[in-house]
């Protein structure tokens, strides 16, 4: 059930094993060979289909987007999870793949294993192409370089470092840098490329990859993933880079066409076996191999169990999945009325209904219970943190400034993992990724913090104060750019310009395809006479952005804005 090889049922419909496996798809729509409802426990669906098809695993593929049946520890058979995005997901995953006897994911986790608390195994690259739809065209290839993905920088941050500079090329080449394209679109602009740039997240052979090779062109990969190499030869069937020679590599694949067609047409021809279906023997034969161990959820108290619950169902896109998450943190706020993870896990589902309008008293109801709990715990900084960001919504600005303030005080991160925010808000990304790597401290959280504080005596206009609080050096040790424009911002209020443009020019690498960071550079400029500095930066600025389908108008700014700036 759920995502085979990264992409829906494709690589089971088209399988045909050559050693005897036989494989059915689970499903909670009328898309699989069985469908189960939401309220069913996964003892119930294999009672059910027993007569049909009595299977010896139940692998959920991706369960941190679709969460497994219910009551999954109790299975009669071995279950398995195949882990995608344990970064993203991490919160949640932690406390749910206990539930599993076995646990597949990416070597980078099988290297961490301690986080998720259930030791992974790594049985080759967990994605592929879908034959159906990515496919070679044979069309003419008029464009460069590109890049079609998640643009979410708060996510993928080295990611987005790396597509600035390719966008930086559109000078030179035809270089596309887009995002939530139709799959008939990206597989038309995949025929289209000449090279795909790729990088993966987590060290991993993400769907890029294969999608790219099945459509013909030039896969260019970190040199540092750590899966590459497993399935695809360098130079060969595939084109490595690294930070210090990446823009080296693409001009000269681009200028010797004879050698970027040749590793383009091995990686096409590679790509016929590296299809979902044809790896799907080799899969389940090493999962044979694997040692079943017993599932030790039940081992957790009933409280833990709850919780993790409430966590697993959540964020579903099933209605019904999400009311029994509903309707366990219920349970768990009627048995543990004064428990405090229970009480923080309850304000943040009351906060969750008031954003997505389900709730209109939310954000008061959760108020009060962060009130209550921060008199208990006043050293918890996430507790502050959520207040913080109620009162942010409501126009509280005095309360929010209470409330960072007394986060800046607190010491402990126990919370932290329950800490809610939005997916592209870069301070928020960097966090759950934190979290997912093991390095998450509150130091980290007081630079959020204060770099929020000084954001709002920016809009008071008091530079000076910023200068005086907020940590100097914080800017310097960050990998935010946000200290950096805060700080340049202050600088720029006080008068001391120099100042104001080192700080920002250092923290310009920081950004990726950041239009406002970017005009507040242009002004520090244009502020200190340095004229030239100005349109050499807006010049590169509607480059950059020209490259980015979607972005015309911030193309089209910055091109205004470069004529006014050589027109004084």
């Amino acid at each position: 059930m759920g995502l085979p090889f990264g992409t829906p049922g494709e690589p089971v419909q088209y399988f045909k094993s050559s050693c005897g496996h036989e494989v059915r798809i689970l499903s909670l729509d009328a898309s699989g060979d069985f469908h189960y409802e939401a309220t069913e426990t996964a003892s119930e669906i294999l009672a059910r289909l027993a007569p049909a098809f009595k299977p010896d695993y139940l692998i959920c593929w991706c369960p941190e987007v679709i969460p497994p049946p219910l009551k999954l520890e109790d299975a009669p058979v071995c279950t398995v999870a195949v882990v995608s995005d344990w970064t993203v997901y991490h919160s949640a995953l932690r406390h749910n793949l206990q539930r599993f006897n076995l646990v597949i994911m990416d070597k980078l986790a099988c290297q961490l294993q301690p986080l998720h608390d259930v030791t992974p195994h790594y049985l080759g690259p967990l994605y592929s192409q879908r034959r159906g739809i990515h496919r070679n065209l044979e069309t003419f290839r008029d464009l460069d370089i590109v890049f079609v993905g998640n643009l979410n920088h708060a996510t993928h941050r080295e990611r987005g470092h790396y597509l600035e500079r390719i966008a930086r090329l559109a000078d030179r080449y035809r270089v596309v840098i887009a995002s939530g394209l139709d799959a008939q679109t990206y597989t038309e602009i995949l025929n289209r490329a000449k090279i795909v740039f790729n990088f993966g997240l987590r060290g991993e052979m993400n769907l890029r990859c294969f999608e790219a090779l099945a459509c013909g062109a030039v896969l260019f990969m970190e040199e540092a993933n750590m899966e590459v190499r497993d399935l695809l030869t360098p130079d060969e069937s595939v084109v490595l880079y690294t930070a210090e020679n990446l823009e080296a590599r693409l001009a000269w694949y681009l200028d010797h066409d004879a050698a970027r067609e040749t590793v383009a047409r091995n990686g096409l021809t590679l790509s016929e076996s590296l299809a979902g279906e044809k790896r799907l023997d080799t899969f389940l034969n090493a999962l044979a191999e694997l040692p079943e161990a017993p599932a030790t959820f039940n081992e957790r108290t009933p409280r833990e169990q709850l919780l993790a619950t409430v966590r697993c169902y959540a964020s579903s896109e099933i209605d019904a999945q999400v009311a029994y998450s509903q309707s366990c943190l219920a349970e768990a706020v009627q048995a543990y009325p004064y428990d405090t993870e229970v009480q923080f896990c309850h304000a943040v589902s009351l906060l969750d209904q008031f954003n997505a309008g389900q709730r209109p008293t939310g954000a008061k109801e959760a108020l009060d219970l962060l009130s209550a709990l921060a008199a208990r715990i006043p050293d918890e900084a996430p507790v502050w943190m959520c207040m913080a960001r109620i009162a942010r919504q409501a126009g509280a600005q005095e309360l929010e400034l209470r409330c960072i303030q007394s986060a800046l005080e607190a010491n402990s991160i126990a919370l932290g993992d329950l800490l809610p925010g939005k997916r592209n808000d870069p301070w928020y990304g960097q966090w759950r990724t934190n979290l997912a790597l093991g390095e998450a401290n509150v130091e980290y959280l007081h630079d959020w913090m204060f770099t929020r504080l000084a954001e709002i005596e920016l809009d008071h206009g008091h530079g000076r104060r910023v200068l005086d609080f907020y940590p100097v050096g914080t800017e310097k040790t960050s990998v935010m750019a946000e200290p950096f424009a805060v700080r340049g911002k202050a600088l720029m209020m006080e008068g001391r310009l120099n100042e104001a443009i080192a700080v920002l020019e250092a923290g310009l690498s920081k950004t990726a395809l950041d239009s406002a960071y970017r005009k507040i550079l242009i002004d520090a400029y244009v502020q200190a006479g340095r004229m030239e500095d100005a349109r050499s930066l807006a010049r590169e600025s509607a480059t950059i952005f020209h490259a980015w389908w979607g972005a015309e108008t911030v193309t089209q700014d910055f091109s205004d804005l470069l004529q006014s700036l050589e027109e004084r």
